[in-house]
């Protein structure tokens, strides 16, 4: 009897694991030295990405590398573009992007190391060169902020142009399907220096575009603020939004619309600064806006750091059952020692985690510094999710690749890293603290779930994410009282900070009178 069970036991199993559809944590060999993926997207199920790596030559000349692999890490072709005068190409985490052409191939952006200028390049289907456009419109190292989305008859192109005075000026240029420029359109207060972070379709006729300013030359320590607008196919600007100082959206890096309206824009919102060095401390920033810029969540996630520390995303994409995937880096700890990891999150639409992981590369980490992490993200045609990024073993960089099924799992049996929804280092939308009475109209009590221990403050945001009150708050209590009789009639957000522990609690209010 328990020779039967036992045989029936094995034979599930190895139906299990012969049905089930493995995800992988690999390494990508191209035979090119020193290469890593800074971005990818999935075109029926293979994945395209480009990155960069040094040509196989006599003198290693730095390039752009682009591969094709297929769903199942198998690499199929590569190649390395290079400078054929001898200059060094190059892209950033943030900036550089690739996407696929409907004329075939793919299309992207990089710069040269040395000339003043940024480059549209298009390839073909088998990553073979078709022709490089070149626009000398820039100096210093703002070359490197041109990111690209294809539309019907071209390509929008933009990002940041510094001018001879060394202000950073917001742009975005149409071109052609050959690179030839249709028009250019600078955005925001030519007082401030601005870039454009991402620019999608909403539809076929209007743009969403998503700008940071910086309200003095100081990028470090200075105040910022966000800058959103619809512009229609001539660039022109059809509405906009702009918010306070350091708002509780944050600066936000990249937009999805949503289907039935609104979007999801991705940042890093400022919650506090460091008392030694006086660094911005930001974290992981989700916020949804309807059609006319009305704020309907703010959720925050993962570790809190130094603006830069690069506990952040870097890309997100649609799931096939509507919720999102968002992949960058972060560190994740081990044997009580901290290391740089890729970061996978799944969230939902209304601003929820639903799961959280953060990997390694398939090499024992010996280094807590290691530059590692997801540049891109694409989903399969199965739901499962593929990620590529930098993976960096004793100073040599590879592509790597991480594949996981749609509940973030490597395979359908054995879940690795994730961390379920409890349990996510994560400060979420309506997290932390207990309000009342709610709504209110003279005044209002937060509870807090965990009490500041040596001093901190709260702040009130209202529906368009502006900072309308800020209270200081004693150390060693966790409930506290605040006149809200100034605040007009709306919705509003409460953050509480501990400016020792770097935490942060979160609750809403509905003020009426």
């Amino acid at each position: 009897m328990f020779r039967i069970f036992y045989t029936l036991l094995f034979f599930l199993f190895f139906v299990c694991q012969t049905s089930a559809q493995p995800g992988f944590n690999k390494l990508i060999d191209t035979g090119f030295p020193l290469n890593h993926l800074r971005d990818m997207i999935v075109v029926n199920d293979t994945i395209i990405g480009y990155g960069m790596a040094q040509a196989d030559t006599i003198d290693y000349q730095q390039g752009v590398i682009l591969v094709k692999i297929d769903s199942s890490g198998n690499l199929i072709k590569s190649n390395v573009i290079v400078d054929t005068t001898g200059d060094l190409l190059s892209i950033d985490k943030y900036w550089g992007k690739i996407t696929a052409s409907s004329e075939g191939g793919y299309a992207f952006t990089t710069a040269p190391f040395v000339k003043n200028s940024a480059w549209l390049v298009k390839v073909d289907d088998d990553l073979e060169l078709e022709f490089i456009h070149e626009y000398p419109d820039t100096v210093n190292a703002s070359n490197f902020m041109y990111s690209i989305l294809e539309i019907e008859d071209g390509y929008i192109l933009y990002g940041g142009i510094q001018d001879p005075d060394l202000t950073l000026r917001s742009f975005i240029k149409k071109v052609d399907k050959n690179g030839e420029i249709i028009w250019t359109k600078f955005y925001g207060n030519p007082n401030f220096w601005g870039v454009i972070t991402d620019v999608e379709l909403v539809n076929d006729a209007i743009f969403i575009v998503s700008s940071n300013e910086w309200l003095s030359a100081d990028i470090i320590f200075g105040s910022t603020q966000t800058v959103l607008y619809y512009i229609d196919m001539e660039g022109e600007v059809v509405e906009s939004w702009v918010s306070g100082p350091n708002p509780n959206v944050g600066l936000i890096y990249k937009i999805l619309p949503m289907p039935n309206g609104g979007f999801i824009g991705f940042g890093e919102s400022t919650v506090g600064h460091s008392p030694i060095s006086g660094h911005p401390i930001v974290q992981s920033t989700f916020s949804r806006m309807d059609p006319e810029f009305n704020l309907e969540w703010v959720s925050k996630f993962g570790r809190i750091g130094k603006y830069t520390a690069d506990y952040t995303f870097y890309d997100m994409e649609f799931m096939l059952d509507g919720n999102i995937i968002a992949a960058g880096e972060s560190i994740t700890e081990m044997d009580g020692n901290k290391y740089a990891s890729g970061w996978l999150m799944k969230l939902s639409p209304e601003g929820d985690s639903i799961w959280s992981r953060y990997d390694l590369p398939p090499f024992s980490p010996h280094d807590p510094f290691n530059d590692q992490f997801f540049g891109g993200v694409g989903v399969l045609s199965s739901g499962s999710i593929i990620a590529g990024g930098q993976a960096n073993d004793h100073g040599k960089r590879y592509i790597w690749l991480v594949k996981v099924t749609s509940d973030g799992c490597l395979d359908t049996l054995y879940c690795g890293l994730v961390v379920p929804t409890s349990t996510v280092e994560a400060q979420g939308k309506t997290g932390g603290m207990v309000v009342y009475p709610n709504p209110a109209s003279s005044s209002v009590t937060i509870e807090l779930v965990k009490g500041i221990r040596s001093g901190g403050e709260v702040l009130f945001f209202n529906a368009q994410g502006k900072e309308v009150l800020r209270k200081v708050l004693p150390a060693q209590h966790k409930t506290y009282t605040f006149s809200i009789s100034s605040l007009p009639v709306g919705l509003y957000y409460i953050e509480a900070r501990d400016n020792g522990q770097g935490t942060v609690q979160q609750g809403k209010l509905i003020v009426i009178h």
